[in-house]
């Protein structure tokens, strides 16, 4: 019998490992510091959905869509937001 993961599930990663045209729910953000500040109040917070849109050749910066906006984060940003898949519930509640 499966069961459904818990609602505070642990991180599945970081924003920087998740591929393009996902989307993702942020679980946290690592630090205290000016840069984690930063991505707060860009909106950068837990429980957020977040969608991979583009990256660039090498891979850094990257686009990302929250909050109705597209957010360009280099690596060294999107590696300190900590986030878990999406659970069936939320993507059913988004479709409303």
């Amino acid at each position: 019998m499966a069961s459904t993961p818990p609602q505070d599930a642990p991180p599945n990663g970081t924003l920087d490992q998740i591929p393009r045209g996902d989307s993702v729910r942020v679980v946290g953000v690592d630090g205290a510091d000016a840069i984690a500040r930063r991505l707060d109040d860009l909106g950068l917070r837990v429980g957020v959905e977040v969608e991979v849109i583009r990256r660039a050749p090498l891979g850094d910066p990257t686009v990302f869509e929250l909050h109705g906006y597209q957010l360009c984060l280099r690596r060294s940003e999107s590696e300190r937001v900590r986030v878990a898949e999406m659970t069936p519930p939320d993507v059913i509640g988004r479709e409303r």
